[in-house]
């Protein structure tokens, strides 16, 4: 009895822990985008807007703008590129890359506010960073988590509302899911805002610590469930998705 409640109990703060992360990834993203807006006149975790921009300037003959909104659409579009080599199969399992990417990411903003003195590589560092992030693949009970940008997590809230309301209750969780993951993200956005226009921190200090925190958190929980395996041969998740075996 003792045993089945401590199991079920771990696998409760194990989803709590891996619905923090994510969160805070989210979180983070909102953050950093906010930062290269005030910092830039750009944003860096999504790319509608530039790729609009992109040909008015194009129309307008201001071909050095045109050149230099292209080439952050590209660094984005090349951290992507490299999530795709480094998460080939759209499966989510607990690998030990995930943390490392969140660790290395910290590194480069750190090592990037220290050696890159000119802003304009700094937003193309940090848009590569977002990208590389962005394309991680991240799947919670049936949906895709994209964390840098919100269009698709507001067109899904919306959807899973208006089935909740057409009868699918089911859908009311994916909803709750995605307005708490766009709170996070304009969590982020304020903490960003509030951060670099009211206090005299290093900006880039912080956001190299938000992605230290985050990479620890990860191998945390790769830890945590490693040895809940080890203990409990129930607790066996090869070929499941992760969080659809901790619901």
């Amino acid at each position: 009895m003792f045993m089945i409640v401590g199991f079920v109990l771990r696998k409760k703060a194990l989803k709590i822990q891996l619905t923090s992360w994510i969160f805070l990834l989210t979180a983070t993203a909102g953050f950093m985008n906010v930062v290269t807006i005030i910092l830039f006149s750009a944003t860096s975790s999504h790319h509608t807007g530039s790729l609009s921009n992109s040909m008015i300037h194009l129309v307008k003959g201001d071909f050095e703008g045109f050149i230099r909104l292209i080439i952050v659409i590209l660094a984005f579009f090349l951290g992507t590129m490299l999530s795709g080599f480094l998460f080939p199969e759209q499966v989510f399992k607990l690998k030990r890359r995930y943390g490392y990417i969140q660790l290395l990411s910290g590194l480069a903003i750190l090592a990037g506010s220290i050696m890159l003195k000119d802003p304009w590589w700094r937003l193309l560092e940090t848009t590569l960073i977002l990208g590389l992030q962005n394309g991680m693949f991240v799947y919670y009970k049936g949906m895709i988590v994209r964390t840098t940008h919100m269009s698709g997590n507001l067109t899904d809230a919306g959807l899973a509302l208006g089935r909740s309301l057409a009868g699918r209750k089911s859908e009311l969780r994916k909803a709750r899911f995605q307005l708490l993951n766009l709170s996070f993200f304009l969590l982020g956005s304020i903490v960003g805002a509030g951060v670099l226009l009211y206090t005299s921190v290093d900006i880039w200090l912080v956001a190299s610590s938000l992605y230290f925190f985050l990479g620890l958190l990860y191998f945390s929980l790769y830890h945590h469930v490693n040895y809940a395996k080890s203990i409990h041969y129930e607790f066996e998740i090869n070929g499941k998705n992760l969080f659809d075996y901790l619901k």
